[in-house]
């Protein structure tokens, strides 16, 4: 929860590639880094602090 707004991140990676990390809205709207990350702790550190750092807004389109 951010602000009273509901989100999943999802960190996630394939065979042999680094971690992809993708933030959904309760509306369903995906919002995916093009950055990759090393571990699933980095890619969860990113989401976090861009929630920190950006006006919610940004994700509830």
């Amino acid at each position: 929860m951010v602000e009273g707004h509901r989100f999943e991140i999802q960190i996630y990676r394939g065979k042999d590639t680094l971690w992809t990390l993708e933030v959904v809205n309760a509306r369903g709207t995906s919002f995916v880094w093009d950055e990759l990350f090393p571990t699933d702790r980095d890619a969860l550190g990113a989401a976090l602090t861009d929630f920190e750092n950006s006006p919610v807004e940004g994700y509830l389109d």
